[in-house]
């Protein structure tokens, strides 16, 4: 299962995240609860319908390990990512515990944190989740969040 953000204004977004489900509990009323993690992420490059339902075809998205390499033999990705962890930490300390009760453990993995972080600050519906899931490398996510930090409570 994939998940993909849709508008009237822009119907056929270009990036979307597939979904692992991990549970799934029926309403009376028909809705469906699902329990679900980001699993992989994909870039659409031809979209349409089939039984009423958006479907497209896609190719998967992978950070360039090469590049990312490239970028960190200075330490500076290292450097960037500790800064918007002790950030975020100073101001989500006291919203940690819902967080976690809404999304999920925080990784610990630096890569999937960087998507989990920005679910925490509320980017789902934003243009700047497609920044960040467009990006080839765990250092351009952390730039993105480190940039709407900045915007929002002042350099790092």
């Amino acid at each position: 299962m994939g998940v993909q953000d849709w508008s009237e204004e822009n119907p056929a977004l270009t990036y979307g995240c597939a979904l692992e489900i991990h549970s799934m509990q029926m309403a009376p009323d028909g809705r469906s609860y699902l329990d679900i993690t980001g699993a992989r992420r994909f870039k659409v490059l031809q979209w349409g319908l089939k039984d009423g339902y958006h479907v497209g075809r896609i190719e998967w998205v992978d950070d360039d390990e090469a590049e990312e390499a490239r970028l960190n033999e200075d330490g500076s990705t290292d450097l960037l990512i500790q800064q918007v962890k002790g950030r975020i930490e100073r101001i989500a300390r006291h919203v940690m515990q819902m967080a976690v009760q809404q999304l999920g453990p925080k990784p610990a993995d630096d890569s999937r944190l960087s998507f989990w972080l920005a679910a925490l600050l509320g980017l789902q519906r934003t243009p700047v989740i497609l920044d960040i899931l467009s990006a080839r490398t765990v250092r351009r996510r952390y730039e993105v969040l480190r940039d709407l930090l900045t915007t929002y409570s002042g350099p790092l």
